[in-house]
């Protein structure tokens, strides 16, 4: 049901774009036919052109100065809506001047004007005159998303056999996801510098732009495919630069755990001087223990020595400190 509405709401829309189109061409064509019509009636009653139009000359130099920049933008959009077509409603397109290139769709097509809708559901109105000068992208009558991806490997390591092995295992993964990928596979070398080599791989998914979302998840686990694959061919690489879904790769997650240890680290370095400090309290409160538990064995009696000791374990123990209250001394 949804489906049908849809497609009748679409057919709506291409309606009345049409009959405005069909309008204007009514106008047009009814101007035409009027002008016909007076220089067959002035062929008629021998009436010279130049003495019929001289009356209007003034008036019509000074229609033209007012109206001709309207003129201009109108027959502009005409020929974008009639002739040139770019674009149909419903399509997905992207075009650099509006939104900054993000893909729009095409909700309502006027003689003058064209109604695109965002990705945050805005409606942007745009003058034909203005879109017939601009370079659209329309991403619903593009073909399939062709797609690659880039490695930089050492010179040494890379093979003729090797690389034909790569192509093979990268090639027999697209047979097995045939789903979202075509049987296709291009592998072109290319010398970067005297010790490396530039591999890129080429390869076309099923979808086509207007859905390249699903194209774009499918390629980041292709990446990872490819990676895996030069590691077990032996080869030394860098790090690949396409467009990848990162949220979907395990450097994601690497990451995240890199950054939770760094975390755990600042917190272990800032708790080790606490934990050291209380350490040595605790030992000199021991050693403290110790000594009152060796004078009570001896009588309780003891020294000016002893009792120095004593006040020197408690100072540094923390049991005994001083503080100034009100003025004054209070232990």
């Amino acid at each position: 049901m949804l489906i049908m509405y849809n497609s009748w709401a679409a057919t709506q829309s291409s309606l009345a774009t049409y009959g405005t189109i069909s309008a204007a061409v009514r106008i047009l064509v009814d101007v035409i036919s009027a002008v016909i019509v007076v220089i067959v009636i002035l062929q008629i009653f021998n009436i010279s052109y130049a003495q019929a139009i001289l009356p209007f000359t003034t008036f019509l130099v000074a229609f033209s100065f007012a109206l001709g920049p309207t003129i201009q933008r109108m027959i502009d959009s005409l020929l974008f809506v009639a002739v040139i077509a770019p674009m149909d409603v419903n399509d997905s397109v992207s075009i650099p001047s509006i939104n900054g290139g993000a893909t729009l769709k095409v909700d309502k097509i006027f003689l003058l004007t064209t109604e695109f809708i965002d990705g945050t559901n805005r409606k942007i109105i745009a003058r034909n005159s203005d879109l017939i000068s601009q370079n659209i992208v329309n991403l619903k009558q593009s073909g399939s998303v062709s797609l690659s991806c880039k490695f930089t490997v050492t010179a040494g390591s890379a093979t003729p056999e090797t690389l034909a092995q790569v192509k093979a295992t990268v090639l027999q993964y697209l047979l097995d996801h045939g789903i979202s990928w075509k049987p296709k596979l291009s592998l072109s070398v290319a010398a970067s510098d005297s010790n490396r080599l530039d591999l890129t791989f080429s390869y076309t998914h099923n979808n086509t732009w207007s859905d390249s979302g699903k194209a774009f998840a499918d390629q980041t686990h292709l990446v990872l495919f490819v990676t895996d694959t030069l590691k077990a061919a032996g080869l030394e690489y860098r790090n690949p630069s396409s467009n990848v879904d990162v949220s979907l790769t395990s450097a994601g997650s690497s990451l995240q755990a890199a950054r939770e240890q760094a975390t755990a680290a600042a917190a272990a370095s800032t708790a080790k001087p606490q934990a050291g400090a209380a350490g040595a309290q605790l030992e000199t409160l021991l050693e403290l223990l110790n000594f009152l538990q060796a004078r009570s064995a001896a009588g309780g009696g003891g020294s000016g020595a002893d009792a120095g000791d004593a006040d020197r374990l408690a100072d540094q123990s923390g049991l005994r400190q001083r503080r100034t209250v009100g003025g004054g001394d209070s232990r």
